[in-house]
Formats: structure tokens, C-alpha cells, sequence
């Protein structure tokens, strides 16, 4: 694996970035903080330097050993093309969140499976048309182009994979033409239109979530998630850092995670008298559930407002 390292300067310290490619081809960086200061500091930050890549290069080296014995390949010459994407989810787990896994999970298990297992096809047989006839089938369902663009993904990152260990010469999903992606075009409620819904649903359970969802252009997953730790009634604001999905592999069952979808999701709010005056009657309305259940109450569940 291609490591490069650089000393830069960050938050008035000497910090040492390695950059390369992981096992799907996509550029990072791994950082390392000297504590040292930039004058008369260069030798010893170059010493750090050189330790950092050293502990890389083995880790590397064990991930790079481990993966050839996921896959055994000398044992498994003549792997099916869908047997090969089925085998490298234990890859991809290593590599993605927990809900994009899930996702890759799912498109194995189904469409993939339906359309490619019975063919037996061998992975070093796969050619562009095998997967221009499975985007087809995608768009012929009546799916949209996106749902097929999601596979295309999956797919590609799985073939890079057996290109960077030799398993094929090149990556075949390239040579596709994948769907042209459709433009999100979204749509609003006007101020009235909220009003409204909110009149409608007035005395429900839902109808807080509702409010704080149309007030702060909240995602679903982040309203679910709003915990009372989050909320700062001194400063009057609040912070988007949790999140409640729900796992697409089993109906019902929820996925919390202590963090957003990427750090820019991760954010700020301005607490408003009027949202103030709402969350504090679902926290005493929680207070009144409490008492009246006694140990029958779900403490877990009262950490979500």
C-alpha cells in the first residue's frame, strides 16, 4: 500500500498526516498530533513521523493478510460473480457505518441474488452486458434510476476490490453506462400548510415532533433522536447529535447511534420561548408518566423527548 506522510502545521502543534487508498480505492488520511511546537522541533517531529508509518505499514499489512484469508482465493479460482459480492460484504463491513452495511446487506440478499445466483456466472467471466441487462431489469420493475444507481455502487466498489488483489485485471462496472440520476426537486410546506397539519393533529403524541420537525427543517432521523442532554435551557439552544434509524433487516427494530450523518449534520439549534414552552410540557407530562407507572416506566426510552 502507497503511504505518503507530510508534517503540517494544525492548532499551533506539529501534526503528522498520512495519506492513502484503502482496500475500495477511496483516498484517506490518518493523523497523528507531535505536541511539539514548529521551532526547533523538526528532527523530533520526523522521528514521529517515521514511527507513525512504520505502525501503519503493519497494520496494513495484517488488514491486506486478513482479507486474502476472507476470501481464500487459490481455493476459490472459480467464484461466482454473486458468491464474490456475497463474500465481500465481510470486507465492506470493516469499511462503511453500520446503516450503509445494512443497505449493502440488503441489495446482496435480494435483487443481486435473484438475478445472479442461478447463472452461476463466474466472476472472471463477468462482462459489461451482464450488468447493463441487470440495471435494465432494475428500471424495468419500475424502480428509479437512483435504486439502480445504488447498486451500480455496490457493485463497482466490489469489483475495485478484486482489481487492487489481482483477482480480475480490471474493473468491469466502469465500462457500464450506469443511469442518469434524476434531479431531487424538493417540495415544501408554506407556513399555512403547517398551521394547518399542526391543527389537525393537535392533542396527538406525534404532534411535538411534527412542530420541531417543520420549525427546524429536521431530518426523521434526527428529531427521533433528540435526547434531554441535548437540550441547553440556560443558553437556549439544543444539538443535533443522535440519531434513531430503523433497521431496514427487521420491522420494528431501531438502530441509536451517537452521532449524525456526516459532521456538518452535526449542529446547533436556537431555542425559541414558543419550542421552549412545548418541551418543557412533554418533559412534565413525562414526569407525570413516571409517577404514575412507577417501576413499570421504560427509563431508556424517557432519554428521547
Amino acid at each position: 500500500m502507497d503511504l505518503r506522510a507530510n508534517i503540517v502545521e494544525k492548532r499551533g502543534t506539529l501534526q503528522v498526516v498520512v495519506t492513502y487508498k484503502d482496500i475500495l480505492g477511496v483516498s484517506r488520511q490518518r493523523w497523528r498530533d507531535t505536541k511539539l511546537k514548529k521551532k526547533g522541533n523538526k528532527k523530533r517531529a520526523e522521528k514521529i513521523k517515521n514511527e507513525f508509518l512504520s505502525e501503519l505499514e503493519k497494520e496494513f499489512a495484517e488488514k491486506e493478510n486478513e482479507h486474502k484469508t476472507h476470501f481464500d482465493w487459490e481455493q476459490k479460482i472459480d467464484i461466482t460473480f454473486f458468491d464474490y459480492l456475497h463474500d465481500y460484504l465481510k470486507i465492506a463491513k470493516q469499511n462503511v457505518s453500520e446503516l450503509t452495511f445494512i443497505s449493502y446487506h440488503k441489495l446482496v440478499k435480494t435483487r443481486i441474488k435473484h438475478f445472479f445466483e442461478a447463472s452461476r456466472l463466474p466472476l472472471t467471466s463477468l462482462r459489461p452486458i451482464h450488468l447493463q441487462k441487470f440495471y435494465e431489469s432494475i428500471l424495468d420493475d419500475g424502480c428509479t434510476a437512483n435504486t439502480a444507481i445504488h447498486y451500480h455502487a455496490y457493485i463497482r466498489k466490489a469489483l475495485q476490490h478484486a482489481v487492487n488483489m489481482d483477482y480480475i485485471p480490471n474493473n468491469i462496472a466502469d465500462r457500464v453506462a450506469k443511469p442518469k440520476k434524476r434531479q431531487f426537486i424538493p417540495q415544501f410546506y408554506t407556513s399555512k400548510e403547517l398551521n394547518e397539519l399542526l391543527a389537525a393533529i393537535e392533542g396527538e403524541k406525534i404532534w411535538l415532533v411534527v412542530l420541531l420537525t417543520g420549525f427546524y427543517g429536521l431530518r426523521r432521523s434526527e428529531v427521533l433522536g433528540l435526547k434531554w442532554d441535548a437540550f441547553d435551557f440556560v443558553n437556549k439552544k439544543f444539538k443535533i447529535k443522535h440519531v434513531v434509524l430503523e433497521d431496514p433487516r427487521e420491522y420494528g427494530r431501531l438502530i441509536k447511534k451517537n452521532q449524525t450523518k456526516n459532521d456538518p449534520s452535526y449542529r446547533s439549534m436556537p431555542l425559541i420561548p414558543y419550542i421552549e414552552e412545548k418541551i418543557m410540557k412533554q418533559k412534565e407530562w413525562q414526569q407525570q408518566n413516571r409517577k404514575l407507572f412507577g417501576d413499570n416506566y421504560l427509563e431508556e426510552d424517557n432519554e428521547y423527548h
